[in-house]
């Protein structure tokens, strides 16, 4: 699971968005989720259940960061 949320790192860094999106995306998460965020500096030490949540909440960003209304560039 930790090379899925590797993938997913890597899918929002090839995305043409500003800081600025990415702050706008990370707002619309929870408290608890931006705590789990947070953790992405040491993939490895991620338990595998903790990287699986993690690239669901990147799938989330994702999803925000190409999703309606959001632009399209993005």
């Amino acid at each position: 699971m930790k090379s899925m949320l590797n993938q997913s790192l890597a899918r929002l860094e090839q995305l043409d968005c500003t800081e600025q999106d990415y702050k706008k995306a990370l707002a619309a998460l929870s408290d608890r989720e931006l705590a789990k965020v947070e953790r992405l500096d040491d993939i490895p030490a991620l338990s595998e259940a903790e990287a699986n949540e993690l690239d669901s909440i990147l799938g989330r960003v994702h999803d925000f960061l190409v999703g309606a209304g959001h632009r399209a560039a993005c």
